[in-house]
């Protein structure tokens, strides 16, 4: 497992709020339409994670329980206290358990749960000597959430504290929104694929800075898909393949600060709008009807 580490290289926000609806599906047009893209239902997805156990009093005259004292000092480049007692993981979806695991004494735990096209919901219980505290993560059609929780068990508590996610995301006539606590960041690696792969479906993502890492294109959006990103700071994608539009797909950068690709490719219909402080973009390509321009409040195009 990719070690992680806070705020730095991987994904950092605490839990999702997600919207969830099923698009009927609409053949794209000219350029492209949503099929190979998706992952279909059926298939699997892992979550690894790593899992903080708390020895600490229950909070009293409304003193702020351990969990809130040390979330703020908490790292993720330390490495897991070896627990005390014995941690089990029910991973539950749709209230059926799918999967039962007992946690390493490093805190590293792994299971496996189903997956759609527009992501489940899955809740994690742990239970420790009769004690249980539970956490609910959205997860998303990618190869493998991987996070990191603190479980106060005597404080009654337990917090996602940091996210991220491994493999390409592929969305296929679905809507699905990601987004982000308060300062913290969504990271997607893409392992070499497109970072996020958009057949007919509606995608935003709105966090503090988006980020997309190892990827072959940030993005690349097909049919009439509509992929929205908003970021209080910057916009970056690490990668020196082009973002692709094909179709009448639709894609709206919007960053407080900098937007920074190497390359965008758009065709057929498509649609290319960036807002931001700063447009740092390497190469344009505009085939057939397709454009890019940027919005008020971005400067020229490099």
């Amino acid at each position: 497992m990719k070690k992680l580490q806070r705020s730095i290289y991987f994904i950092t926000f605490s839990m999702l709020t997600l919207s969830i609806g099923l698009l009927s599906c609409d053949g794209g047009g000219g350029g492209g339409g949503g099929g190979g893209g998706g992952r279909p239902s059926g298939q699997t997805t892992t979550i690894r994670g790593n899992v903080e156990s708390i020895v600490a009093m229950a909070p009293q005259n409304n003193e702020p329980s351990m969990l809130a004292k040390i979330k703020d000092f908490f790292t993720l480049s330390k490495t897991a206290n070896a627990q005390d007692n014995q941690i089990v993981v029910t991973f539950i979806v749709d209230g059926q358990v799918v999967d039962v695991v007992t946690v390493e004494p490093g805190g590293d735990f792994e299971g496996v749960v189903p997956i759609s096209f527009s992501g489940n919901t899955a809740t994690l219980v742990f239970e420790s000597d009769g004690d249980e505290e539970s956490v609910v993560i959205f997860v998303p059609p990618v190869d493998a959430v991987i996070i990191v929780v603190l479980v106060d068990f005597q404080g009654n508590e337990a917090e996602v504290v940091d996210t991220e996610f491994e493999g390409p995301l592929h969305c296929e006539n679905v809507t699905i929104s990601l987004v982000a606590e308060q300062d913290d960041d969504i990271v997607i690696n893409g392992n070499g694929g497109p970072c996020v792969l958009a057949g007919n479906c509606h995608l935003s993502f709105d966090a503090a800075n988006v980020i997309f890492q190892d990827c072959g294109g940030c993005f690349d959006a097909r049919g009439n898909s509509v992929l929205e990103v908003f970021a209080d700071g910057d916009i970056v994608c690490e990668t020196n393949d082009c973002a692709i539009t094909r179709g009448t797909s639709s894609v709206a950068l919007s960053a407080g600060d900098e937007i920074n690709i190497s390359c965008i490719d758009a065709r057929g219909n498509s649609e290319v709008i960036l807002n931001g402080a700063s447009c740092l973009i390497g190469s344009i390509f505009e085939v057939g009807n397709a454009t890019v321009g940027t919005d008020t409040g971005c400067p020229p195009l490099l």
